[in-house]
């Protein structure tokens, strides 16, 4: 992650279909703060028909 905050984000595949998204971010200019987050993801690719190729949800 660039900016403000500054930091490293990161994504675990838990099956074919889930994963979890994470990050961790500082900031030093701005009272030296620490931002964190985490996001279940849920990837289905059948809501979407496309006439070529596949376009996820």
């Amino acid at each position: 992650m660039l900016g403000e905050p500054t930091g490293i984000s990161g994504k675990y595949r838990l099956t074919g279909d889930k994963a979890m998204d994470f990050g961790m971010g500082w900031s030093l200019g701005h009272g030296e703060r620490i931002h964190l987050h985490a996001d279940y993801l849920f990837r289905k690719m059948e809501p979407i028909v496309v006439a070529k190729g596949r376009l996820p949800l």
